[in-house]
């Protein structure tokens, strides 16, 4: 409705969007269709929500800043945004840079999980 069409004409209207907007799945999407940046707006919920992130990323490789901890330790969303611009590593873990190093390394067989801890 009229929400979504404010967010499709300008995502910073997320910002200043009630805390449900900034839960609703469709309303976040719009936002980071136009600006990946947008996900510094949404619900910590949905910064932690991979497809979301992975939008974001797609739309704006700085988005990684603004994914939850636990996927800025993805080593496929982190080499999503390096791919697109190597200063998107900045927002990464370095526990997601080491493994995804150690991914590219290894025989496909072999690969080690995506994610890694310390």
């Amino acid at each position: 409705g009229l929400v979504l069409f404010a967010i499709r004409q300008n995502c910073a209207a997320l910002e200043f969007g009630a805390d449900h907007l900034r839960r609703d799945r469709s309303v976040v999407l719009a936002a980071i269709r136009q600006s990946g940046r947008a996900l510094q707006h949404a619900a910590p919920e949905l910064q932690g929500d991979r497809s979301i992130v992975l939008a974001a990323v797609g739309q704006d490789e700085e988005a990684l800043e603004f994914a939850s901890e636990a996927l800025r330790t993805d080593a496929e969303l982190v080499l999503a945004a390096v791919r697109q611009n190597s200063t998107a590593l900045q927002y990464a873990s370095a526990t997601a840079f080491v493994g995804s190093v150690l991914d590219s390394s290894q025989p496909s067989h072999s690969k080690p999980p995506t994610t890694l801890t310390f």
